[in-house]
C-alpha cells in the first residue's frame, strides 16, 4: 500500500428483484427481518431459529428487539428454514430460503394470536436482492461452476463478471496454469485480494497480483467476486475474491469431474498469406485435461465432518512460429496435482473449528527466461520450474456468545519453494548467448533461479449484533518473508550479432535478495439500519513495514564473497481509510434497492516494493 495511492469511488447501483445479490459482509452470510402482528405493530422477544443442513451445529437463533426486527449472523451459504415463536401466537416457519455467500436476506413474518403448538408452514422464493448491504457482488454457485465451460480457477471464472477484465483472457481452460490478474472500475494489478472462508491467502513478495499458490476447484462449494463499495475489512478496492470451501455433512457425497481437449479438437485458422510470409506454425492447444474427485461426510453426526478433494489438471500449448532444434514445434508443457483434506468440528453447543490442509505441487518443463527481453526464445534457454514446498494450512475458529455476541479467530501459513533449473537436454558446458539483432536467446537459461517465501496471516472480529445494529471490530496481521537467489553457468553471458560474437556481460552471480514485511490493520464495521435504509460506515487504520535483514553472497567468478548489512523499516507507512455505504430499500419489499458509497481504500504492496 502507500500513502498516495487510493482512490475516491462513487458508486450508484440501482439493484432489480433480476440482478446478483449484494452482500453485508465479507465471509459469511445473514438472515434479518422484522416481526409484526396481525394488526402491524412491532413484536419484541420473539425467538428466531434458523436451521440448515449446512451448519454442523444444526440451528442458529436470534431473538427480536424491541423494534420486532431481528439479525443472525455468520451463516454458511446452504437452503435454511426460519421458525418464529412467541408465546400466545402461532409459530411461522419460512422453508426453502436459498443464502449465497456474503448475503444477507431479508425474511419478515407476521404472527397471529393463537396457541404456540399451532403452526403455519410457509414456502415461497428465495429473497433475489440483499436490500441491506452495500458491496456490488457477483456469486457463482457450485452448479454454475460446473456447467459453464471455462477453466476451472478463480481467474478464469472471474473474467465472466460483468465490468471484470484481464490481461490474459482464458479460453476453455488453455490458461489456468498461469495467474492473472483482475481488474475493474480501473483499479490496479495490485488491487486483488484472494481469500479461502473469508482469511486472507495473498504471496507476501507480490503485493495484491499473486497468491503463490494455485486452487482446487473441487474444495469450492461458491465463488464470491466483490467488486464496489468494498467495507472496512477490505484492503483495497478492486476485485476481492472470496472462495468458501466445502464443509462435509451428515450424509456422505463425492463427485468425479473429467474434461479434456487436444489438437484435433482445435481449428486451424493460419491463411497462406501467412505462411508466404514465413509464418509456419500458430499458437494451439496440445492437450488439455482436468480429472477432479471429491469426497465428503460425517465422521461423527453433528459433531465432527471432513471433505477431501483429489485434483490433477494440465495445459499444454504450442507455441506459435516457436521451434526446436530438430525442427519439431515448441511446446509450453505443464501440470498441476493438488490433495486437500478439511474438518469442520463442533467442540461445543457454540464453539466450531475447521481445519484446511491443501497441497499443491507444479510442474512446468519449459517455462520461458524471465530475465531477458527477447522475442525468440530457443526452448534449450527455457527453464524447468519444479515444486519443492507449496501448501496452505488454516485453522479458524467461531462462537456464538449468546444471541448478541460473535467472535472469530483465524490462522493461515502459505510456504512457497519452487526453483528454475536448466533444461535437461542442455548441453553441460554451454553458456547463455543474447543475439541483439534478431533478439533471441541460446545456448541455455541465463540464469536459474531458487525462490522461496513463507506467509503468515493471523485474523480475530468481534461482532455484536442487535435487529438494527451489527457492529464489527476486529484486526489483521500479515507477515512473513520473501528470498530469490541467483545463478548463472560461468557468471558471463555472451553477446552476438547475427551470430557473430561482439561482446560479453560479466554477471556477479551467485546473488540475491531476501525481504521481510508486516502489515497491521485494525478496523471497525457498523451496519445501521434506519427503516428502509441500510448505513455501514467503517474505518480502517494500517500500517505497513518493510525491512531487509543481514545476508551474503558467496564468491562468483567475478566477484569476492560479499555481506550486507541489515536495513530495518525501509518502509514504514500509516493509513487511515474511511468507508461509507448505503442501500436503499425502495418500495419496502425487498425487491428493489439502490446502493452507493463513498470510500478510500490503499494500495495492496507486497516486500518486492
Amino acid at each position: 500500500m502507500t500513502t498516495s495511492g487510493f482512490t475516491h469511488r462513487i458508486v450508484l447501483v440501482a439493484t432489480l428483484l433480476t440482478i446478483a445479490p449484494a452482500p453485508s459482509a465479507l465471509a459469511q452470510s445473514a438472515i434479518a427481518g422484522v416481526v409484526r402482528d396481525s394488526s402491524g405493530g412491532v413484536l419484541p422477544g420473539v425467538s428466531v431459529e434458523a436451521a440448515s443442513a449446512a451448519l454442523i451445529e444444526g440451528t442458529r437463533t436470534a431473538v427480536t428487539d424491541t423494534a420486532g426486527s431481528y439479525k443472525i449472523e455468520n451463516l454458511r451459504p446452504g437452503v435454511y428454514a426460519v421458525t418464529f415463536t412467541l408465546t400466545g401466537f402461532r409459530s411461522v416457519k419460512r422453508e426453502g430460503i436459498g443464502l449465497p455467500t456474503s448475503f444477507t436476506a431479508t425474511i419478515n413474518a407476521e404472527l397471529s394470536l393463537g396457541q404456540l403448538q399451532e403452526s403455519v408452514t410457509v414456502t415461497g422464493e428465495s429473497p433475489l436482492v440483499d436490500v441491506r448491504g452495500s458491496v456490488s457482488q457477483s456469486v457463482m454457485n457450485r452448479e454454475r461452476l460446473d456447467t459453464i465451460p471455462t477453466g476451472k480457477d478463480p481467474f478464469a471464472v472471474g473474467q465472466l463478471i460483468a465490468g471484470v477484465t484481464t490481461q490474459t483472457p482464458d479460453v476453455g481452460g488453455t490458461q489456468v496454469m498461469q495467474q492473472p490478474t483482475l481488474q475493474v472500475h480501473g483499479s490496479s494489478n495490485n488491487d486483488n485480494v484472494f481469500m479461502v472462508d473469508g482469511v486472507q491467502i495473498q504471496h507476501i513478495g507480490f503485493g495484491g497480483n499473486q497468491t503463490g499458490f494455485y486452487f482446487n476447484d473441487g474444495l469450492m462449494e461458491e465463488i464470491g467476486y466483490q467488486t464496489s463499495s468494498l467495507p472496512a475489512e477490505a484492503p483495497v478496492g478492486g476485485v476481492q475474491i472470496n472462495m468458501i470451501p466445502h464443509d462435509g455433512g451428515n450424509t456422505y457425497h463425492g463427485t468425479v469431474f473429467i474434461t479434456g481437449a487436444n489438437d484435433r479438437m482445435q481449428a486451424d485458422n493460419l491463411s497462406q498469406n501467412l505462411v508466404d510470409l514465413g509464418f509456419r506454425k500458430q499458437n494451439r492447444v496440445q492437450s488439455v485435461y482436468d480429472v477432479n474427485v471429491t469426497l465428503g461426510g460425517p465422521v461423527r453426526r453433528d459433531r465432527l465432518w471432513f471433505f477431501g478433494t483429489f485434483r490433477r489438471w494440465s495445459a499444454n500449448n504450442f507455441l506459435g512460429n516457436t521451434f526446436t532444434s530438430t525442427g519439431e514445434q515448441a511446446v509450453d508443457d505443464q501440470h498441476i496435482s493438488d490433495a486437500t483434506i478439511r474438518f469442520t468440528l463442533q467442540a461445543k453447543k457454540n464453539n466450531k473449528f475447521s481445519f484446511h490442509y491443501d497441497r499443491s505441487i507444479k510442474w512446468r518443463g519449459h517455462r520461458p527466461n524471465n530475465w531477458l527481453t527477447a522475442s525468440l526464445n530457443d526452448p534449450i534457454s527455457d527453464v524447468v520450474q519444479t515444486t519443492q514446498l507449496n501448501y496452505i494450512g488454516e485453522i479458524k475458529w467461531s462462537s456464538t456468545i449468546g444471541n448478541r455476541l460473535l467472535a472469530e479467530a483465524a490462522m493461515f501459513t502459505l510456504p512457497v519453494n519452487y526453483t528454475l533449473g536448466f533444461e535437461p537436454d542442455a548441453a553441460g558446458g554451454a553458456v547463455a548467448t543474447f543475439d541483439q539483432i534478431r533478439s533471441a536467446i541460446s545456448g541455455v537459461s541465463p540464469r536459474m533461479d531458487t525462490n522461496s517465501a513463507r506467509m503468515f496471516t493471523y485474523a480475530g472480529n468481534v461482532s455484536y449484533v442487535t435487529g438494527s445494529h451489527s457492529l464489527k471490530v476486529g484486526t489483521q496481521v500479515r507477515t512473513g518473508w520473501s528470498q530469490e537467489l541467483f545463478t548463472m553457468r560461468g557468471d558471463i553471458l555472451q553477446i552476438t550479432s547475427n551470430g557473430v560474437a561482439n561482446s560479453v556481460r560479466l554477471v556477479n552471480t551467485p546473488s540475491g535478495h531476501k525481504e521481510e514485511g508486516v502489515n497491521t490493520a485494525l478496523f471497525a464495521q457498523d451496519s445501521w439500519r434506519l427503516g428502509r435504509w441500510t448505513l455501514n460506515p467503517g474505518l480502517r487504520y494500517e500500517k505497513y513495514v518493510m525491512s531487509i535483514p543481514a545476508q551474503s553472497a558467496p564468491a562468483g567468478t567475478w566477484t569476492p564473497a560479499r555481506d550486507f548489512a541489515a536495513q530495518n523499516g525501509i518502509v514504514n507507512w500509516n493509513t487511515v481509510s474511511p468507508r461509507l455505504g448505503f442501500s436503499w430499500d425502495v418500495f419496502d419489499d425487498g425487491r428493489t434497492a439502490v446502493k452507493g458509497g463513498v470510500s478510500r481504500y490503499d494500495r495492496l504492496e507486497g516486500v518486492a516494493i
